[in-house]
């Protein structure tokens, strides 16, 4: 595949351990064109989201402004920040070994509001823009440029749950941190119709259980301990013991972010015509998000109605399923070629 026939995509996240395989998958499989990244404040302070960010491009052999960092926002539009070392550890990315100072450097040529806009406009029409994140940067783009809401193709948003959650029994944790955010994306008919939402209801049922996790790294096996690889394990492996103990999940961490790049593909098969067997069950409805009380962020169906046969106009595409086997084909496919991408790059920078 070429760039020509790839996603072209942005990504808004706040790295993260999910939010590094988001990285991985966006960056290295060839149905993706990566065209930046933006950061924001959520499982760590943006500090040190941008950093893991701009230390897993360095990690993962990437040249400077090769794929373009740029920092985001530090707090939520009206309420008070809120982190989770509790799952992610105290700098973001627990397990990691990262670089202290990374060799990439955040771009400072723009601010990352103007460097989405300018990526939406030079790829209107094509571009899709995922976030894994909390989503004050994506609520403060269309408000500061609305223009490039008809601009965007799909909107993927890792986020919100239909009657559960993990930041409280109701709600969801990047809804939580910003639900005035979260709502001003959501309830915006001109991106609605064509906002997909990776939830809790389908992240859960793709978990890194052991033998996903033995195939991303196995020591015994030549082909299967690269550094590369040993890093995105250890990543899944600190994550599983943060679910364990936090949330009682035994089988394997729910790696959410990346089903936000992955179900593009669901969409874009279906405009497009194209082979692959994503099986992505959904509802789609218009949502509301709870603003205060015992049930803020709490994303709720409008209108309650769950009927899968029904499609509500300008209705969000709630996931529900997905043919988890291909999802997790094309993260260790992402991984694969994250790895000869590396061995490449080091062997020619050893020359």
């Amino acid at each position: 595949m070429t760039i020509a026939d790839s996603i072209p995509i942005w990504l808004d996240c706040d790295p993260g351990n999910d939010d590094a395989f988001a990285i991985l998958l966006a960056a290295f499989h060839p149905k993706f064109n990566l065209l930046g990244i933006s950061t924001v404040y959520g499982n760590a302070p943006n500090s040190s989201t941008t950093h893991n960010a701009l230390a897993l491009l360095d990690v993962l052999g990437a040249e400077q402004d090769q794929i373009k960092v740029y920092s985001g926002e530090n707090k939520p539009l009206v309420k008070p920040v809120k982190f989770a070392p509790e799952i992610h550890g105290a700098t973001g990315i627990g397990g990691a070994k990262l670089p202290k100072t990374p060799r990439i450097k955040e771009s400072t040529d723009q601010t990352y509001l103007q460097a989405m806009r300018s990526a939406i406009l030079e790829h209107a029409g094509k571009i899709c823009v995922i976030c894994t994140g909390t989503l004050t940067n994506m609520a403060i783009l269309i408000e500061t440029y609305p223009e490039v809401k008809s601009k965007i193709r799909f909107v993927s948003i890792m986020g919100g749950a239909l009657n559960k959650g993990n930041a409280t029994k109701y709600a969801e944790f990047n809804v939580h941190c910003d639900p005035l955010a979260a709502a001003n994306v959501l309830h915006d008919e001109s991106l609605s119709g064509k906002t997909i939402l990776a939830g809790l209801n389908i992240t859960h049922k793709a978990l890194a259980t052991m033998e996903v996790r033995k195939n991303m790294y196995d020591e015994t096996n030549p082909k299967k301990n690269s550094h590369v690889r040993k890093l995105f394990y250890d990543i899944a492996m600190f994550y599983a013991e943060s679910y364990r103990v936090q949330h009682n999940i035994t089988l394997g961490p729910p790696i959410h972010d990346p089903l936000a790049v992955f179900l593009l593909l669901a969409l874009v098969n279906k405009q497009e015509d194209l082979a692959d067997n994503v099986d992505f069950k959904y509802i789609k409805r218009k949502l509301k998000v709870i603003q205060e009380g015992e049930r803020e962020g709490e994303t709720q169906i409008a209108n309650g109605d769950l009927d899968e046969l029904k499609e509500e106009e300008n209705g969000v595409y709630v996931g529900l399923n997905v043919n988890v086997e291909l999802f997790w084909s094309y993260v260790l496919k992402a991984l694969d070629n994250a790895e000869h991408h590396v061995a490449n790059y080091n062997q020619n920078s050893s020359m």
